[in-house]
């Protein structure tokens, strides 16, 4: 994954860096799935454009909280979604689609979206990380103030990774979200690696 590398051969560096305007150099705070296709958010290029210029052989997708923030119908963000992973795929990049988190006072939106998201991966045969139900196999009545933080729509970040003892114990895995998170996303890609695209390093 060329981890600690910092820079374009980097993922995990390109969607840390910060630049101006609430972002990284592949990932936009507050940005919707069809912001991500036409780009312009805070100066994000179209995702295209990003896909081409990194290349990446994997391409870890989380989007919708902010498309039900914004109360879109599903059937326009699952037309989005599907682009997406159409866009991705035509650059010869394997998109790991990701379950979005449940979000207070939202629970059929997501339920919807992640029905979507569960299609999508179906129909066009890509990998699914199953954040959300994680969550809620963890936690299913008391994930606010635990696995998503109080102001329910963001993950918690308690045992993320920045202390001693924040090891991916299941007692943190049920307390982090955004160890969970990052747990669940380097299983899924190092199992997508194994089987898809061979062990060769």
């Amino acid at each position: 994954m060329h981890a600690g590398k910092q820079d374009d051969t980097d993922g995990w560096w390109l969607c840390s860096v910060d630049r101006p305007g609430g972002r990284s150099e592949t990932a936009v705070g507050g940005i919707r799935s069809e912001e991500w296709l036409k780009g312009g958010k805070a100066g994000i290029a179209p995702l295209a454009e990003v896909v081409k210029r990194y290349n990446p052989r994997m391409a870890v997708i989380l989007l919708g909280t902010n498309d039900v923030t914004a109360r879109r119908p599903v059937a326009d963000y699952r037309a989005d979604m599907l682009k997406i992973v159409d866009v991705v795929i035509a650059n010869g990049t394997v998109p790991l689609l990701t379950t979005l988190p449940p979000y207070k006072g939202r629970d059929a939106d997501v339920a919807s979206y992640n029905a979507a998201l569960q299609e999508i991966a179906r129909l066009r045969q890509v990998p699914l990380i199953d954040y959300g139900g994680e969550i809620l196999r963890r936690r299913s009545s008391d994930w606010l103030g635990t696995l998503i933080s109080d102001d329910g729509v963001h993950p918690s970040a308690s045992h993320a990774g920045t202390s001693p003892g924040d090891e991916p114990t299941e007692a943190n895995l049920r307390n982090s979200g955004y160890l969970l998170r990052c747990v669940l996303t380097v299983r899924k890609i190092m199992e997508v690696r194994e089987r898809v695209l061979g062990s060769s390093k």
